[in-house]
């Protein structure tokens, strides 16, 4: 998600190969849905499975967030071809992800408490806080550092044919890092 948003708001270029990589994971997720499997048969009865009660659907939010949409998602060639579709499957694992966190930290642990838990504004307010100090941080480190190259664009009257390459095309730019000002 953070990487689409470099490429949105900072001018940078991800390659696809990064992504398709990422896409790799398809058998990671279905090992986990296997494994997941294995354990809830042998820990008893798997009948909990269909009954309405609030853990049973956060359990399939999360199947379905996790592996059974990505897997889908991730093995369509019109996904694989296009950023954006790379960019939402990454973030419904990411949500999966989270959602698996939120199952086992709290719903699981009230469902066995039986009690109720909110959590107060100031547990809502580190949480927001340390997410946007984490994308903060990454996206100064796109802007100050070479993690991605920049995109440079040049006027439509420039662009002409030069032996093999095009000329106005976007290409990366080595030099167009901010640099440090000096201090007289």
């Amino acid at each position: 998600m953070v990487m689409h948003l470099c490429v949105r708001r900072l001018g940078v270029r991800i390659d696809l190969s990064i992504l398709r990589d990422v896409s790799r994971v398809v058998m990671m997720l279905v090992f986990y849905a296997l494994f997941r499997g294995v354990d809830m048969f042998s820990r008893g009865d798997p009948s909990q499975l269909w009954k309405l009660q609030a853990e049973t659907g956060y359990f399939w939010l999360e199947i379905a967030l996790l592996v059974i949409l990505p897997v889908i998602l991730y093995n369509m060639k019109r996904v694989q071809a296009s950023a954006q579709g790379l960019h939402f499957t990454s973030a419904l694992v990411v949500m999966g992800f989270m959602a698996n966190r939120i199952n086992v930290s709290i719903t699981g642990l009230l469902g066995t408490a039986g009690v109720h838990y909110v959590p107060k504004w100031t547990e809502w307010a580190s949480s927001i806080f340390i997410f946007t100090a984490a994308v903060l941080a990454f996206r100064f480190a796109v802007m100050y550092l070479p993690i991605f190259p920049r995109v440079v664009e040049m006027p439509r009257a420039e662009a002409d044919w030069q032996g093999d390459q095009i000329v106005g095309c976007p290409k990366r730019a080595p030099d167009t890092f901010p640099q440090p000002q000096q201090v007289h």
